[in-house]
């Protein structure tokens, strides 16, 4: 389950949620989902939820837990991805952006006192997507790649040349 603040204050003032709680309440929100999937009558009190014992079903499938993954672009986020979360989805647009990410998610790893083969990492990458970038960014850590952010100038060629640097990758 990937999961976000996202970027917009306006999002959070039409639901009446203050911004400025946006993070602490991912955190708890993060947890209470938790208690919901491995608890058979959980309950839950939080500062910002909560829940009498409940009966809540279904479950995740044969009691696995389902992994959260921290979408973001922030040094907090990337912060919050490492203390608890399942993995990242990291949100850069260039190759050095992802790789900067992935500098910064070791230090914040040791510092939560895991181990970064423990989670998910997915990278985001824009126009710099290509065969190297992808063997660069699985030796720095990686396990998955996600190409976005079509341009608006040429975004036919972009898909193209895209889909022909896929097609090589997957077969060579």
């Amino acid at each position: 389950m990937g999961v976000g603040l996202g970027w917009s204050p306006e999002e959070y003032e039409i639901l009446g949620i203050n911004w400025h709680t946006r993070g602490a309440r991912l955190d708890e929100a993060v947890h209470l989902v938790r208690v919901l999937w491995s608890e058979e009558n959980p309950e839950f009190g939080g500062r910002f939820y909560r829940c009498p014992p409940v009966g809540f079903r279904p479950k995740p499938f044969q009691g696995r837990a389902i992994p959260v993954l921290i979408g973001t672009h922030s040094s907090a986020g990337i912060r919050r991805a490492a203390r608890i979360g399942d993995g990242l989805i990291g949100m850069a647009t260039s190759l050095e952006g992802a790789l900067n990410e992935m500098r910064i998610l070791r230090l914040e790893v040791i510092e939560a006192g895991r181990e970064l083969t423990e989670l998910e990492l997915t990278a985001g990458v824009g126009r710099d997507f290509s065969p190297a970038a992808v063997e660069r960014l699985h030796e720095a850590g990686y396990n998955r790649v996600s190409v976005g952010l079509v341009p608006t100038d040429g975004p036919i060629a972009w898909l193209a040349d895209t889909a022909r640097s896929l097609g090589a990758l997957m077969t060579g």
